[in-house]
């Protein structure tokens, strides 16, 4: 007895998880599948409950004309076989070319973070002359590359006190 209450109950619990919204022939579409198919198209309306009317008279009409054509074969016809085959390998191409893609940056990304980058910056502020301040970087630039210390250089051309307490450092880029 108390394994029909137990089984009873069981059943029960599956069939409320598993709400029925319409069936059409022997199949039957649940409460769940709709929600998702109307998820996966979201309305402009912003009235739900008119939208989810709206859409499952849709839906309805699309699963009615579904069974249609594979009730009267036209599944099997060599034109949709064919059409059929040639979108399948349209979706292929362009999967295993996102899949590649994003292997691809991935296998960047993954190679940039090993290491770090040390970034500084010796500011030099244009004061409304950009002309003066661009002969001032270009001897900045001169000077680092003839060999003089960054913080000899920092010192000596950087306008910005902030940057000169901070060594010009602006952190770590990974």
């Amino acid at each position: 007895m108390k394994r029909i209450i137990f089984s009873i109950v069981v059943l029960a619990s599956f069939t409320a998880k598993a709400q029925t919204l319409f069936s059409y022939g022997n199949k039957t579409v649940t409460k769940t599948e709709f929600l998702a198919a109307f998820n996966k198209n979201p309305s402009q309306n912003s009235d739900r409950k008119k939208a989810l009317e709206e859409y499952r008279n849709l839906y309805v009409n699309f699963k009615l004309k579904v069974q249609s054509a594979i009730d009267g074969k036209l599944n099997a016809q060599p034109s949709f076989v064919q059409e059929s085959n040639n979108f399948k390998r349209q979706i292929a191409e362009t999967v295993i070319n996102e899949e590649a893609d994003a292997k691809a940056l991935l296998s960047e990304a993954f190679t940039r973070s090993q290491k770090d980058i040390d970034v500084s910056q010796i500011f030099i502020a244009s004061n409304g002359d950009t002309t003066a301040a661009r002969m001032e970087i270009y001897k900045a630039y001169t000077e680092l590359k003839a060999g003089k210390s960054f913080d000899e250089v920092l010192n000596k051309f950087c306008n910005d006190e902030s940057v000169k307490k901070a060594k010009g450092n602006i952190g770590r880029n990974s």
